[in-house]
């Protein structure tokens, strides 16, 4: 049983990156790889920048959009698992992918979710809330890529809410 990470980038630095596949580097559950897509911004990647200790298949390509590029990155995937990750999203427990994995190895559901820590600006301020029941968008979930696959399930080519449309 393995996972691929779906992880797309656009504009964002590449602090935001480090930070996204350095949560990863500490995860305790290690049978993962990364597939990042770089959708057409300025932000280009190096080598040195995804040295990391699990395998990343990195590709940069003409803008097309998330949905279209979460598109093209489950066609490169060929896990059991898949999970579709923002390259600003992070863990924030080193546990987090093998908590999921658990339920995947014992259970084999499609989909698998968990609660999620959620930023919010309030006041100038910067709050932390756990999002626990989200069914409109896909962080935090793991998918069983032959589900996806049998039922069609694709990103629809939409700029703004393709997670609802793909959930």
């Amino acid at each position: 049983m393995n996972l691929q990470i779906l992880v797309n980038h656009f504009q964002e630095d590449k602090d935001i990156v480090k930070r996204f596949l350095s949560s990863l580097d500490i995860q305790d559950y290690k049978n993962f790889e990364v597939i990042l897509y770089s959708d057409g911004g300025d932000v280009k990647l190096g080598e040195e920048d995804l040295d990391y200790s699990f395998p990343i298949f990195y590709r940069y390509v003409k803008h097309c959009g998330v949905c279209n590029l979460r598109n093209q990155m489950f066609d490169e995937s060929t896990a059991d698992y898949v999970m579709f990750c923002d390259i600003d999203d992070m863990f924030s427990s080193a546990d987090g992918l093998s908590s999921l994995m658990k339920v995947a190895e014992e259970q084999h559901p499609d989909i698998i979710g968990s609660s999620y820590d959620v930023e919010y600006l309030v006041n100038n301020n910067i709050e932390i809330r756990v999002d626990k029941e989200d069914v409109i968008r896909v962080h935090g979930k793991i998918f069983k890529r032959d589900y996806l696959i049998e039922n069609n399930i694709r990103f629809p080519n939409m700029e703004f809410s393709g997670d609802m449309s793909f959930l």
